[in-house]
Order: structure tokens, then C-alpha cells, then sequence
């Protein structure tokens, strides 16, 4: 965050959105075949926001594109 910060300080203003949530929680899930679905065997239910898959954040990633590198996802 703070590169990002030194990006815009020629700004005159810059705007912050802090949005509270409860404690995140990591799952790894073991899926040997893209023929195992993920949500059953991971504990994923829905109402659960994932924030990260792979060490990739998707906070800003569209549902689509999260639910694509979810079904394709292989290994742990």
C-alpha cells in the first residue's frame, strides 16, 4: 500500500476506503481433479467472500473470472 501512496503524491487529495471484516480465515484444499468440486470439500459456503486464491488477491476480480480460476484450479 504504501507504493501505491507514493504513486499519487502529487495529488492534492486522496481518498481511502476502509471496509471492516470479520477475521479472515486460509483454506487449503487438496483437489487432484478439476472432477471434485471445490465448496463441499474446502468448507466454502455461500456468504463467504474469498479474498485470495493462489496468493492472487480478487477483491476486485469479477465474479466470473473467480468462479474460472476456481474450476480450473488443480493441486493444494
Amino acid at each position: 500500500m504504501y507504493s501505491y501512496l507514493q504513486g499519487v503524491k502529487h495529488q492534492t487529495v486522496v481518498k481511502l476506503t476502509v471496509v471492516p471484516c470479520p477475521p479472515v480465515v486460509e483454506v487449503l484444499v487438496k483437489r487432484p481433479d478439476v472432477k471434485y468440486q471445490l465448496a463441499e470439500r474446502g468448507g466454502v459456503r455461500v456468504g463467504h467472500r474469498i479474498i485470495e486464491i493462489n496468493s492472487q488477491s480478487v477483491v476486485a476480480v469479477p465474479h466470473e473470472k473467480i468462479v474460472s480460476l476456481l474450476a480450473n484450479s488443480v493441486g493444494e
